[in-house]
């Protein structure tokens, strides 16, 4: 996998699971736990826990397949081949 690839992957993850640790904290808070509740709470719980996830998948698909604007960012980084041959 190219760095740049990488590099985004790990953004998006510690994104959307800084995301996923405020839900279970906030159940934890209101709830009294990360389990149980009403069928309503667990139910909006877990379709946001589950979206996040889908909300990962799409970024890491939409950047490999380079669909918008999450095509292959270098990070300022100059191409790395050698533009004099001559020179090893």
């Amino acid at each position: 996998m190219p760095g740049g690839s990488l590099g985004f992957s790990v953004i998006v993850f510690l994104a959307v699971a800084f995301i996923g640790i405020a839900i279970l904290l906030i159940r934890r808070k209101f709830v009294g736990g990360e389990l149980g509740g009403s069928a309503t709470g667990r139910l909006i719980s877990s379709i946001g826990l589950v979206g996040l996830w889908f909300l990962y998948l799409l970024m890491c698909i939409l950047q490999t397949f380079k669909i918008g604007t999450l095509g292959d960012y270098s990070y300022g980084i100059e191409n790395t081949k050698n533009p004099n041959p001559t020179c090893s």
